[in-house]
């Protein structure tokens, strides 16, 4: 991993939000102690309802792509992330990459 200067991973560590109640705190902290981490981890957060609208221009949905689901794993994932940059990506793509590209700015600062 020494060679490697950008890794982008999605939804390892916070795809345990799926699993019930303490599993999912169990399961992040297994998947922790192995995966790359850093200070620059983001969560990029929406609420339920825009995550729902967004939804609509796919074809298939999943089991957990409901309006009661989304409000539970949002809340598990919340939990989880509370050391992570959340980010608020319920605008434009270009309104969030905005702010990821401040925040990195931040800590490169630092």
């Amino acid at each position: 991993m020494k060679d490697i200067d950008t890794l982008i991973m999605v939804r390892y560590l916070v795809g345990t939000a799926y699993l019930p109640g303490r599993l999912a705190r169990i399961g992040y902290r297994f998947f922790y102690g192995f995966v790359p981490t850093s200070e620059y981890m983001f969560f990029l957060d929406a609420p339920p309802e825009k995550v729902l609208k967004r939804f609509e221009n796919r074809d298939e949905q999943e089991i957990f792509e409901t309006f009661d689901e989304l409000v539970k794993i949002r809340k598990k994932a919340l939990m989880l992330v509370k050391n992570w940059h959340i980010i608020d990506s319920s605008g434009s793509v270009e309104h969030t990459f905005s702010q990821i590209e401040n925040m990195l700015d931040k800590l490169d600062r630092n």
